[in-house]
């Protein structure tokens, strides 16, 4: 999948350029190929969605996970701030009610069939660890090299 943080009117332009190798959606449903496009940043499910053929889908925010307006395969992924929803900084043990509390809005996003990510948590091993035991999708880093290390350790 591709996180793509552009929204602009020609979008569909660009996007139909590659439609030969985007998933697209139609009345029909997914048609799954090479590239998923999820655009981020500031835009509207509802501008995305009202395609005929869409090619590409919408990430959401946790409010999303409540709303049962919005199809997964509209918003298939949530993303959020880290830093809006958890206090924990990656040193010393994560708090059991952040724990709980992450693994919790992950396994919401998971019965939705939605992923889910967090931006800007932190780039500690620690940190890479809770993420990946409560589940978390998407693991963002500014510390490539670091979590490579991490992973193949694993």
């Amino acid at each position: 999948a591709v996180l793509a943080q552009v929204f602009a009117p020609g979008r569909l332009d660009v996007l139909q350029r590659y439609r030969s190798i985007l998933t697209t959606w139609d009345a029909a449903g997914p048609n799954v190929r090479a590239v998923t496009v999820i655009i981020t940043g500031n835009h509207t499910h509802e501008m995305i969605g009202r395609d005929a053929v869409r090619y590409c889908a919408s990430d959401g925010v946790l409010a999303d996970l409540d709303r049962a307006d919005l199809p997964a395969d509209l918003c298939p992924l949530i993303s959020s701030d880290w830093k809006k929803t958890f206090h924990w900084d990656g040193t010393g043990p994560m708090p059991d009610a952040e724990r709980a509390l992450l693994r919790q809005l992950v396994e919401r996003a998971h019965q939705q069939h939605r992923q889910i990510r967090f931006w800007d948590a932190p780039d500690y091993a620690a940190a890479w660890a809770e993420l990946r035991a409560a589940g978390v999708d998407w693991i963002n880093t500014d510390d490539l090299a670091g979590l490579q290390k991490f992973l193949l350790a694993r």
